[in-house]
């Protein structure tokens, strides 16, 4: 997966990306084992939500607050809704500057070139990234952008039988600023508050490594379900 920080510089300038960005520089992100982590969906979506035709995107975003023994998040697992496979997209990372949950000003600090997987399947697929490390208590974002394909297609699965609260959209026309996400066709705005949209969380996860303390009780676990089968 190509690391889209090691391609642009930051400036005073917001980066800019389009499809044929992607199209020139994407490399096939194969899916990895799906891990337990961050989420806020339960596992079945209800709908899929999309923005009509090119030139328009959408960037899909899930606010989560770290927690301890599992500060570092090292991939993303996405089910996809209504869009052909291997649609190109870029897995996003930001943190929080302010902490206040809203990503109108969020630090972006990870962008990946990956392609969707299975369609409508409620299936996830797992993408790596560098790893990111926050602190306890910290909130950060994470997500996704897709240029709208031809044919009018719904990419974003969505989850509405208990909504959080912490899912936001933001729309993109020709270009997405992936660095000032409030500079773009529709700023980062709460599903619930997109018209014909209701509540509802997106489904795209975080996935954790285990800090130390997890992987001791991890340990002591396994030992001990050793020692059950064994008497």
């Amino acid at each position: 997966m190509k690391d889209l920080k090691s391609r642009f510089a930051q400036g005073s300038g917001s980066v800019q990306l389009n499809s044929m960005v992607i199209l020139a520089s994407m490399m096939i992100s194969k899916p990895l084992m799906a891990a337990e982590g961050y989420r806020l969906d339960d596992g079945s979506a209800e709908n899929n939500v999309g923005v009509g035709e090119p030139p328009f995107g959408l960037a899909c975003l899930n606010q989560f607050t770290a927690q301890d023994g599992a500060l570092t998040i090292d991939s993303l697992s996405i089910a996809w809704g209504a869009v052909p496979a291997g649609t190109p997209a870029t897995v996003l990372v930001y943190r929080d500057p302010n902490q206040d949950g809203n990503p109108n000003d969020a630090e972006w600090v990870y962008g990946g070139l990956v392609s969707t997987g299975s369609p409508d399947d409620d299936e996830f697929s797992t993408y790596a990234i560098s790893a990111q490390t926050f602190s306890p208590g910290e909130s950060f974002f994470v997500g996704f952008w897709l240029q709208a394909p031809p044919g009018g297609w719904h990419p974003a699965a969505f989850d509405q039988d208990e909504p959080q609260g912490r899912s936001w959209l933001v729309i993109s026309f020709e270009n997405f600023f992936i660095n000032d996400l409030s500079s773009n066709f529709l700023p980062p705005t709460p599903v619930e508050e997109v018209a014909g949209l209701g509540a509802g969380n997106w489904m795209i996860r975080a996935n954790s490594v285990p800090g130390p303390g997890a992987l001791g009780l991890l340990l002591v676990a396994r030992l001990g379900a050793k020692s059950r089968r064994r008497r």
